[in-house]
């Protein structure tokens, strides 16, 4: 273990590194104090965060000489600086500035309107004053919404000022009485012909009041990203120079993402004409209504070219900027799937928010779903990329009544998911008035434990030490069920949540629901897994029955239960089984490859046949077919196939990790629930000698 040194006294690199609030007047003075105090307290750095309560203006002169400052003296005591790219959050405002260089760059969001004729006859409805995107009647033909034969309403549309104003004024002297009238309004009024008829509107409005701006930008706005960058990084360029990449080291985004229910720009249109070859406005009622023709396929269609319209306007212009400064690209963002982060240096999450009590399957439930607070898809995408450092920012909003041993509890759950970069939110420069609100704890000196962090943070350092110096043994992957969440139109900024009714949002609950069912399982059954996104196959390699992507290798690939597949990832399933790689279906076989031309949705037994004919599952050794996903133990069949260093018993409130370093292996364990626990641990081949690391101490024990 050469470096067992790092372990014992951990370096910067592996200590906490918290949001260091600058929500204060920033004396110089009070930054030395407050840099020298973390240096002694065994932190490995800081982000200095703007943060509201600042008395500082916000990217003037005095705000970059102050940062300038504490880099300096950061640099002094050991620890590393790192920045954070916005006042407060989300990032991509500048702290306001970019929407006044860029109205047209506000927030827009879709808005969805139906109404149903039974009879045809008049109507009428007031659009507010939004942008016309889609309106047209739907004819009903037996029992079905006719879109083919959908009549255009953009003529029925006019406007009228809606709000009457009396008021005592005048021009002359001799009357001082006047009527106005105010709030222009979109009036669709019109008549239809006898029958059923179902009109569809699509509407385009500005997202309005918002955090701490009254609006938001548009991330898919790429002039307006530009901006943002000439702004704020730019300008830490020129104050910071040849410091960046040397005692600077990277630069935190934080929370940017689409808001509202299905995302919509007014960038995406063109840019899904571009991507698919056809009209998306032509097709706005495939997002709603799944009878629509092809609808799956369009819904799929749509959020792909979303998320790669957001990436590459947001995260690959930060991300390019950071890589031509040298500092690494730090984001913790909403995902439409789990390579929305691909291009981060450090993937981040946002997750560990509990007090000690909560149920191990409380977390699980709560967070397996969301990939921002999932920790395993972050440590999931880290290795992937072959990157070092899988990032979490923890502990917003627990309260002042935290303590230090819901901070280690929270700390033993993250660093078995694989996280070996602690990002804890926050240190306040100060509590006074009322800032002392703003999303607590202040886990700095502010608060009595303070005194003892050290302990916290030694014990850290080692867990990330640890983790970092060797490599993880998990060898089972699971298929994310990206395409079959977005043919149901579930809302991936949302945790692909779905807020309508009927049918659609049965088959989302479901999907989603067995997807974490499936996790959860392996993990409570202590089979350690790995999330696999299918837009990162086109980088794997398969190689002696193994799965390879980046420092990642699996012998066993777990489909959940999906009706979708992507044609990589079918292209690879094949091949993987193929060259002896283990597959595990669970629940239903995926019916179609939902990119691969029209989709039926019809679930013809026959086309499942079709899709997976000759592939020999339950005929062959490695492929298993598992209808019955809650009715067989299926986790035994992945740990046989795997063929793990270590068998842990099942134990529902244990966290578990199994590493290696090329000569020795190692194992974590970490009880999360309330009781002591026994359990049981086989190893598969004779070791020597057996030694006891402590992360207390540094210390071990044979």
């Amino acid at each position: 273990m050469e470096w067992i040194r790092e372990f014992q006294a951990p370096p910067a690199r592996y200590r906490i590194k918290p949001f260091w609030f600058w929500n204060g007047d920033m004396e110089e003075a009070e930054i030395d104090r407050q840099l020298r105090e973390m240096a002694e307290k065994g932190l490995g750095g800081v982000f200095i965060c703007a943060r509201q309560g600042l008395k500082i203006p916000y990217l003037s002169r005095q705000w970059f000489e102050r940062v300038r400052y504490a880099c300096q003296k950061a640099a002094e005591y050991g620890l590393e600086a790192w920045l954070y790219d916005e006042y407060p959050y989300p990032s991509g405002m500048g702290g306001g500035e970019v929407t006044l260089a860029h109205p047209e760059a506000e927030h827009k969001i879709l808005r969805h309107r139906q109404i149903l004729l039974e009879h045809g006859g008049r109507y009428e409805e007031n659009l507010g004053w939004s942008r016309i995107l889609y309106a047209k009647a739907v004819p009903f033909a037996d029992g079905q919404a006719d879109f083919g034969a959908a009549v255009p309403l953009e003529a029925e549309i006019g406007n009228l000022q809606t709000e009457e104003i009396y008021q005592t004024t005048g021009l002359t002297a001799y009357n001082n009485k006047r009527f106005f009238t105010y709030r222009p309004q979109h009036i669709l009024s019109g008549e239809l012909p006898e029958g059923k008829w179902q009109i569809e509107i699509f509407l385009e409005d500005a997202l309005g009041e918002f955090k701490y701006y009254g609006n938001f930008f548009d991330p898919c706005c790429k002039p307006a990203v530009e901006t943002f960058v000439e702004l704020t990084h730019e300008k830490y360029a020129q104050f910071l120079g040849e410091e960046l990449g040397k005692t600077v080291f990277g630069m935190f985004s934080d929370e940017v993402g689409m808001q509202g229910g299905i995302p919509w720009s007014p960038q995406l249109p063109e840019f899904f004409k571009e991507l698919k070859g056809y009209e998306i406005r032509e097709h706005l009622p495939a997002l709603y209504c799944r009878d629509y023709p092809d609808a799956f396929r369009i819904r799929y269609d749509y959020y792909d070219a979303m998320h790669k319209l957001f990436v590459g306007s947001y995260h690959e212009t930060v991300s390019g900027w950071c890589r031509q400064h040298h500092l690494e690209y730090a984001a913790e963002v909403p995902s439409m799937r789990m390579t929305t982060q691909r291009n981060s240096t450090i993937v981040g999450g946002d997750t560990a928010h509990e007090k000690l009590g909560r149920p191990l399957e409380w977390i699980y439930d709560e967070y397996l779903y969301r990939y921002r607070s999932n920790a395993k898809s972050v440590s999931s995408l880290t290795r992937q990329l072959g990157h070092s450092f899988a990032m979490i920012e923890s502990f917003h909003s627990v309260g002042w009544t935290m303590t230090l041993q819901d901070a280690k509890w929270m700390f033993d759950r993250l660093a078995a998911n694989g996280i070996n970069f602690y990002n804890v939110h926050a240190f306040y420069y100060t509590i006074a008035s009322i800032v002392k609100h703003d999303a607590p704890p202040s886990q700095f000196l502010q608060n009595p434990y303070w005194n003892y962090y050290r302990l916290l943070t030694d014990y850290t350092g080692r867990l990330s030490a640890w983790i970092t110096h060797t490599e993880a043994d998990i060898r089972v992957a699971v298929l994310d069920p990206v395409a079959s969440l977005w043919a149901c139109a579930a809302e991936p900024f949302n945790g692909f949540a779905h807020h309508g009714s009927g049918e659609d949002k049965a088959v989302c609950d479901r999907v989603r629901g067995d997807w974490v069912y499936v996790c959860k399982e392996l993990l409570f059954h202590q089979t350690d897994y790995e999330h696999l996104d299918a837009e990162m196959l086109d980088e794997a390699k398969i190689e002696e029955g193994e799965l390879r992507l980046g420092r990642a290798a699996y012998r066993v690939l777990v489909i959940p239960p999906s009706q979708f597949l992507e044609k990589r990832a079918y292209d690879t399933i094949r091949s993987f089984a193929a060259a002896g790689g283990n597959v595990l279906c669970l629940g239903e076989l995926p019916r179609e490859i939902i990119d691969a031309g029209a989709t039926d949705g019809s679930g013809d037994p026959a086309s499942r046949q079709d899709l997976w004919q000759g592939f020999g599952w339950n005929e062959k050794d490695n492929l298993r077919f598992i209808e019955d996903l809650h009715g067989e133990p299926w986790w035994d069949w992945c740990q046989e196939m795997a063929g793990r260093l270590f068998a842990i018993g099942e134990d529902r409130n244990l966290v578990s990790s199994v590493r290696y370093d090329g000569k020795y292996d190692y194992v974590f364990l970490a009880n999360q629930g309330g009781e002591k626990t026994e359990v049981r641990l086989d190893w598969k081949k004779r070791y020597g000698s057996v030694s006891e690391m402590s992360l207390e101490n540094g210390g071990i024990l044979d």
